[in-house]
């Protein structure tokens, strides 16, 4: 499933587990889902979403060697598991969508019903995604390549999610630990990760306050909680609280 567009988290929602499966925009991750009901939840707004399903053997002769991403989800599909699965999420490149809104303008009624064509076509996604997860998870241990990463996850979060997001999560879709990002980040930076995103965040609430809108306004946009949380947020952030920033705007 490949999140081109969205407001907010995307949420997959099965109804054996616990927690959902989030999907934010340009974004994207693989599942296997056995036979039951499941309930996608949309943000508010425009959405668009381009996903595809495929059966395992769509991997020949063990041809999924070179997709370690998708390793659990095929082995769970050809043991029968009954619980669902989900692949790392990764990040959907330019070059992925110009390959779907391609697929879409030049398919023709009947191509989906080749199997050649199908396989072809599906193949090449795969593959453009494990290129996406390799550069993403695989390429280097490199401590500075991996908090490079992780701050732009951190940005990323903040422009969609406000203050309504949990660093610690990043951390697990990078498959490490928060107090190794936590101890490299302060190496680098001489900052803590939760310093970082809140400077982003504040920055973003300056933003918001530059344009038209009501403090409630933008306390919702920023997953505040309400208008006095934002208030205390940001004078705590920047000495002065948003109704003087704006009148200073002026």
């Amino acid at each position: 499933m490949y999140s081109l567009q969205a407001h907010a988290a995307i949420q997959l929602l099965d109804p054996k587990e616990p927690a959902p499966y989030s999907l934010y925009q340009k974004r994207a991750r693989y599942f296997y889902l056995p036979a039951r009901h499941y309930t996608l939840q949309l943000p508010a707004g425009r959405t668009q979403l381009f996903g595809f399903f495929f059966r395992a053997k769509l991997f020949r002769n063990n041809s999924e060697r070179p997709f370690r991403f998708l390793h659990e989800l095929l082995q769970a599909k050809r043991e029968g598991s009954t619980k669902s699965l989900a692949s790392v999420d990764f990040s959907v490149c330019s070059r992925t969508e110009q390959h779907i809104r391609k697929l879409m303008e030049n398919a023709r009624m009947g191509d989906f019903d080749s199997e050649d064509f199908v396989h072809r076509q599906f193949m090449d996604m795969i593959k453009l995604s494990r290129t996406k997860v390799y550069d993403e998870y695989e390429r280097t241990s490199d401590p500075e390549e991996l908090i490079k990463r992780f701050r732009q996850r951190i940005a990323e979060r903040v422009d969609q999610d406000g203050a309504s997001f949990l660093l610690k999560d990043i951390a697990s879709q990078l498959n490490t630990s928060f107090e190794h990002l936590c101890r490299l980040h302060k190496d680098i930076h001489q900052k803590t990760p939760l310093t970082y995103r809140d400077e982003l965040l504040a920055d973003r609430i300056k933003l918001l306050l530059a344009a038209p809108g009501t403090l409630a306004e933008i306390s919702e946009t920023c997953r505040f909680s309400d208008s006095n949380s934002l208030t205390k947020f940001f004078k705590k952030q920047t000495g002065t609280t948003p109704f003087q920033y704006r009148e200073n705007l002026r």
